[in-house]
């Protein structure tokens, strides 16, 4: 019977760690979403790439059109 009331109170310390752990994930994540400044702009800075080296291409493209004329 000890035992089990061991493992009970174990069980429940646990338990308390888990919710305090996910109580502040919460937390994070609300005042995450209320500061947009801190947003991942990966993607966004990813796509600007791609479209720059695009419009990079085409000049050089352009450029030795104009060359060969």
């Amino acid at each position: 019977m000890r035992r089990l009331n061991l493992e009970v109170e174990q069980l429940r310390e646990e338990f308390k760690d888990l919710k305090t752990t996910l109580n502040q994930q919460q937390d994070d994540v609300s005042a995450s979403l209320k500061t947009p400044g801190l947003r991942d702009d990966s993607k966004d800075s990813k796509e600007q790439m791609v479209t720059e080296e695009r419009v990079e291409a085409r000049l050089t493209d352009e450029n030795a059109k104009e060359a060969e004329h």
